[in-house]
């Protein structure tokens, strides 16, 4: 399993643009699943882009 944490200080836009790319944005064919940091995912709490980007 691969963990993946934000940088303190990173552009939020950058980490957005980030996970728009990664999570496939308008078209759910990114190359990661983007469930959990949806309303209600397993994930999804605390609502920032930082922790969205961040994962274990």
């Amino acid at each position: 399993m691969v963990s993946c944490v934000a940088r303190d200080g990173t552009d939020v836009q950058k980490l957005q643009e980030a996970l728009d790319e990664d999570c496939g944005k308008g078209h759910n064919m990114g190359s990661v699943s983007h469930y959990a940091i949806q309303s209600g995912g397993a994930c999804y709490e605390p609502n920032t882009v930082a922790d969205h980007a961040s994962s274990e």
